[in-house]
């Protein structure tokens, strides 16, 4: 069974080099620095000018300011605005995961792969980037079960529901909490 991914994860807010103090950038630099959000995907399907390997004018997010930032792990966001459903989801996410797996093989210099926390390691020891996936609501398994061992197949090492839109019947959220006899401070208080 493959090792769980688990890294230690130091969040760091963009800001000028002259205000980042030693200590700081000591920590910066011995630590394995994971961005665990990015929204970039969509970019490398829908913006035709893009180009991750590159100085992009807009946005935050390509190599060159991975880089510059001692960014070690980036996790690319699968996402599909939960009003697209069914086989039409699917086929979004399915292309996004493909982009970035093609992201990975046109920058092999720059970017590795990533499905567990030794594959982190060894991208960081590499000076490569490593790129994981996330995916971002249930409705991208169309009711399918098996879908996720495919989704698991090709990278993507979580998935969360981000909306209150998932599936037909396999995912529910709760739409309200449910009720109790008495508030949970006035049960802990009689508990003492």
């Amino acid at each position: 069974m493959p090792e769980p991914l688990a890294t230690p994860v130091v969040v760091f807010t963009q800001a000028p080099a002259h205000s980042i103090s030693a200590r700081a950038k000591q920590l910066h630099d011995r630590a394995i620095v994971v961005d665990s959000h990015d929204d970039t995907t969509q970019r490398l399907i829908f913006d035709k000018a893009f180009d991750i390997g590159k100085r992009n004018p807009n946005g935050n997010i390509d190599i060159p300011r991975m880089r510059e930032g001692g960014l070690d792990a980036l996790f690319f966001s699968i996402w599909v605005p939960s009003e697209v459903t069914g086989p039409t989801a699917v086929k979004r996410a399915l292309d996004q995961i493909d982009a970035v797996r093609e992201a990975v093989r046109t920058h092999p210099h720059d970017l590795m792969l990533a499905t567990t926390a030794a594959d982190v390691r060894k991208a960081a020891a590499d000076h490569k980037i490593a790129a994981l996936m996330g995916m971002e609501g249930g409705h991208m398994i169309d009711d399918d079960l098996r879908l996720l061992r495919v989704y698991a197949a090709l990278g993507v090492r979580y998935r969360r529901s981000r909306t209150t839109r998932t599936t037909t019947g396999l995912i529910r959220r709760p739409t309200k909490r449910p009720t109790t006899a008495s508030p949970p401070s006035a049960r802990m208080s009689s508990a003492r």
